[in-house]
């Protein structure tokens, strides 16, 4: 670690804010989406349709372009039943919505933040090749490039390295693959969520409990005034089996 000027500080600060404003722009996204569908599916808004059925049809149309297009939300159906499977098939087949892209965009923020204090994250060939690939959703790219980094460096080298953007990178990831499972981690650790949230899918809410606090263990691991013994391992194995499973 190298300690930045007051110019570099001033620069880091920036960063930070802009990133912490940029989640509170992707919450109330996720939130308008949420609102919109339940619009959208309103059994009281249907059964009136047949009393104005062209401004009630114009708006309904309006509400489907909003969650469902690239100019508004994205695919973002958000909210009951038929919403969340909607969203994961969505997610499967790689359809994404307004709000992961600006939550992503925080992401790439705070690694540029740390990366001022860690030069190594922009000048090391192997953690830059992992860090643009988890940002760029490049996902089989990001898997070969940790599996190339457990192999060389082994598992606490690697993610000694990687340890001061490890939630960063395991949210990127998470958030821009294909697997709608993960979404719940990812939101978490993007946003500071302080505990996981619950899940319908128990095997999925253990895999996103454990990376989650993997990620924290990696943060504070990384912090010379909050060392944790043991949190190199837990990392560790959440990185084995992100890079195993995919």
């Amino acid at each position: 670690m190298t300690g930045t000027g007051p110019d570099g500080r001033a620069r880091q600060e920036e960063l930070r804010a802009a990133a912490r404003e940029l989640v509170e722009v992707a919450v109330t996204i996720r939130e308008a989406a949420a609102h919109a569908t339940a619009a959208l599916t309103d059994p009281a808004v249907l059964a009136g349709l047949p009393r104005a059925p062209v401004a009630g049809l114009r708006a309904q149309g309006a509400l489907a372009r909003a969650v469902t297009h690239g100019s508004g939300l994205g695919y973002a159906p958000a909210g009951g039943r038929l919403a969340t499977v909607a969203a994961r098939l969505g997610a499967l087949a790689g359809a994404e919505s307004l709000a992961v892209r600006v939550l992503a965009t925080s992401l790439r923020l705070r690694i540029a933040a740390v990366a001022l204090d860690h030069p190594e994250l922009t000048t090391d060939p192997a953690l830059v090749r992992l860090i643009e690939a988890a940002a760029a959703d490049r996902d089989l790219e990001a898997v070969r490039a940790l599996r190339a980094l457990l192999r060389d460096r082994g598992a606490v080298g690697a993610l000694s390295a990687l340890a001061p953007v490890f939630g960063e990178v395991l949210a990127l990831r998470a958030l821009l693959d294909e697997n709608p499972l993960n979404d719940a981690a990812a939101w978490l650790i993007a946003t500071g969520g302080a505990t996981p949230p619950p899940t319908r899918s128990p095997g999925s809410a253990t895999g996103s409990s454990r990376c989650w606090t993997a990620a924290r263990a990696a943060r504070a691991a990384s912090s010379p005034a909050r060392p944790r013994a043991g949190g190199s391992a837990r990392t560790a194995r959440c990185s084995a089996s992100s890079a195993t499973s995919a």
